[in-house]
């Protein structure tokens, strides 16, 4: 069967496909929230090509990391599982598998599935022809038990807000410095991850129900569900030449970019979105997300002035790249 991508999600590893037939079987994503570590779960794939198999496993754990959001399982996900089902023992498809933790290629007990929820994001962008999420524009942090202790809090729970961007969802709801966020539309959020998750399991457009407290005192806000802004547009270019930064693809940084990449998005400047395997700017040492600041003294603020200074010292015998990498100063000098 011919399929074409409509929809393809990179940081989730999940792509919609359009198949020209009729009367194929399909399953509902269902809500995966009520899964738990030891909940018995089934991987159905094809792996080898061999034809439909089901392995047995559990759920192993829910992991909730900066970059993804992942089921992970010990039922055998071989090559070829991924992008089969996973499926609850009462039938219901909770995720998608994706991948398998492995040196051999072969299943140690150790797979992950892409959680339903990302899946129904990816569905609703069939319209559009990409995935676009709610932006919260806020930064917040674990509560520990100490934090709990200098909140009054009985025990730790929730996520603090530790910072508020203007022109943001979460400014315009009235979240402040100091909350607690306790749930989203009802569903628990215990560290930054698990909110960016619940987020991302919402679609664009509507609002979102935030239970909070504040001094101690429960309040609810009404979130909207906007994408983050980009601005300014992101103008990608790809750059070659005599130069150093040649083989990198390069962006203006905005709200929107910064929080594809998982950074903060207060930061602006020119940042390194991917690099070519052979490409003269990985061996020089560039690595994504990092943060172009000036050129042989040139202060770079957008793609356009990047491209100028390039053009202007390009097949120049020594370079000096100031960048700033995970919020440290770097700079790299190559060559006289």
């Amino acid at each position: 069967i011919e399929a074409r991508i409509v929809v393809l999600d990179r940081k989730n590893d999940l792509a919609l496909l359009k198949v020209d037939e009729t009367n194929l079987a399909y399953a509902i994503p269902v809500e995966e929230s009520t899964l738990d570590a030891g909940d018995i779960v089934l991987a159905i794939g094809n792996p080898r090509n061999i034809g439909q198999s089901v392995t047995l496993g559990i759920v192993s754990a829910l992991l909730n990391t900066e970059d993804s959001y992942l089921i992970q399982t010990d039922a055998a996900i071989n090559p070829g599982n991924s992008g089969g089902a996973l499926v609850s023992i009462d039938g219901g498809l909770v995720g998608i598998n994706t991948a398998i933790y492995s040196k051999s290629g072969g299943s140690i007990g150790i797979g992950f599935a892409v959680p339903s929820a990302m899946v129904r994001t990816v569905l609703a962008g069939a319209s559009t022809g990409r995935v676009v999420r709610p932006w919260v524009g806020a930064k917040s942090q674990r509560v520990t038990a100490a934090i709990a202790r200098s909140l009054g809090l009985a025990r730790p729970q929730g996520v603090l807000v530790n910072k508020v961007y203007s022109a943001s969802p979460a400014a315009s709801a009235g979240l402040r410095t100091g909350d607690v966020v306790i749930s989203v539309n009802g569903h628990g959020v215990n560290d930054p991850e698990g909110l960016r998750f619940r987020f991302a399991t919402l679609s664009v457009g509507g609002m979102a129900r935030l239970n909070i407290l504040r001094g101690g005192k429960a309040k609810k806000l009404m979130i909207a569900l906007n994408p983050a802004p980009e601005i300014p547009p992101r103008n990608l270019m790809s750059v070659s030449g005599e130069n150093p930064l040649s083989g990198s693809v390069i962006g203006n940084l905005s709200p929107a970019l910064a929080d594809e990449l998982s950074m903060p998005p207060d930061l602006s400047g020119v940042v390194v979105i991917g690099l070519k395997r052979r490409g003269y700017a990985r061996r020089a040492g560039l690595k994504p997300r990092d943060i172009i600041r000036a050129i042989n003294g040139d202060t770079i603020k957008t793609v356009k002035t990047l491209g100028r200074v390039l053009a202007r010292q390009s097949g120049a015998p020594a370079w000096r790249i100031s960048l700033e990498r995970k919020g440290r100063p770097i700079t790299l000098a190559i060559g006289g």
